[in-house]
């Protein structure tokens, strides 16, 4: 497994945006800040979009953080 990070919503929307798109009920606070042209969660500093990929490259997870949440 590796861990990918970005503090672009663009680049996160393409590297994660289909593994979110397959449960978007279950990922839609992920899918508003990947896919809102803002693109920015509510906090401070640059926020911190992440996605893991398995030993195939195939995206099995996506989360993001800003201080101070």
């Amino acid at each position: 497994m590796q861990v990918h990070t970005t503090a672009s919503p663009e680049e996160f929307a393409r590297q994660a945006g289909d593994w979110l798109t397959r449960n978007p009920a279950h990922n839609n606070v992920l899918l508003v800040h990947a896919l809102d042209p803002n693109g920015v969660p509510p906090g401070q500093g640059d926020p911190v979009f992440a996605w893991v990929t398995d030993a195939g490259g195939e995206v099995v997870g996506a989360g993001f953080d800003r201080l101070p949440y």
